[in-house]
């Protein structure tokens, strides 16, 4: 049952009270996007970027999702604006406004994925091995095609990316990928990719939400660790590439591309109205990717790092 706090008005729902060793007794200001790792960070190498000259954000006003817990006792949806029943994870009845910051590209993808998987426990060592050169995640040229061109070979020998193995067995080829800005209150409902980690973690629902919740309660173990390691950080400032995620459309599931940690950390740690990026690849059809399928109906079993150095 949710619990209200006197103290503060936030409403803590079980399994998501901060971790013990991260409360300072006020939340963090995050700084602006500034590329970084996925774990195992030190906060002195990261800074704000100066003021961006980013064009204002287009919004798309959708309507509004009831949130449990979330919403104060005795308010109202006005006449003609109640709640419509939500799709997990999709972008058509969630609060407030999903602001599109613009297009984005594969490019751009290929860097958000690499950049936050330099450091990562699980892949950094690939991503080290087979890039060699960190300037090309932290200081990216997106006009140098052959740059672009090496970047796109690392993610393709370790991830799968267009060569219809591992993480992108069955993914589509034609994805129109645009930059999002997303309230945690979405986030919470997109699903994790079928991988067993994360349909454990998440009871086999793959919810966000799910997850992150199951992160705060005993017994740990090395996914929740790392959730809550990253939950630390995000509370302490540091900032992080986009979150990638893909989807049939804005109404369709949300399913998560890249940066399960970091969305169940972002969902511990910040409030439901706060905002993160997410580069979303939207496509015509989903029903061929293997980690969309249901666990229970096709397992994905994923494969270990160093696997796919060839």
């Amino acid at each position: 049952m949710p619990v209200l706090s006197g103290a503060t008005g936030v409403v803590r729902v079980e399994g998501l009270e901060p971790t013990a060793s991260c409360v300072s007794g006020k939340r963090s200001n995050l700084v602006s996007y500034t590329p970084a790792e996925d774990g195992g960070l030190d906060p002195q190498r990261l800074s704000a970027q100066p003021g961006s000259s980013r064009r204002q954000p287009e919004l798309l006003h959708l309507p509004e999702r009831k949130a449990e817990a979330l919403i104060p006792s005795g308010s109202r949806h006005p006449a003609g604006f109640e709640p419509a029943p939500a799709r997990a994870g999709s972008l058509s009845n969630n609060v407030a406004a999903v602001q599109v910051i613009g297009d984005s590209s594969e490019e751009k993808m290929v860097v958000a994925f690499l950049s936050a998987e330099w450091d990562s426990p699980r892949f950094g060592a690939d991503v080290r091995y087979l890039l060699g050169d960190e300037e090309l995640v932290r200081n990216p040229d997106l006009t140098d095609a052959a740059a672009n061109q090496r970047r796109r070979s690392v993610l393709a020998r370790y991830r799968g990316w267009r060569r219809n193995v591992a993480l992108f067995e069955g993914f589509p080829r034609d994805v129109h990928w645009k930059l999002l800005e997303i309230t945690m209150h979405d986030l919470d409902g997109f699903l994790y990719c079928n991988y067993p980690d994360w349909v454990n973690l998440s009871g086999g629902s793959r919810l966000v939400r799910d997850g992150a919740a199951s992160a705060g309660r005993k017994p740990l173990n090395e996914t929740k660790e790392h959730i809550r390691a990253v939950e630390c950080e995000i509370r302490r400032g540091v900032t992080y590439p986009p979150i990638v995620a893909v989807a049939e459309g804005e109404a369709a599931v949300h399913i998560l591309l890249e940066g399960h940690a970091r969305a169940s950390a972002y969902v511990r740690a910040l409030k439901s109205r706060d905002t993160r990026e997410v580069i979303v690849g939207n496509v015509s059809s989903l029903a061929g990717w293997r980690a969309r399928l249901p666990h229970s109906q096709v397992p994905f079993p994923g494969f270990e790092p160093g696997q796919l150095r060839v």
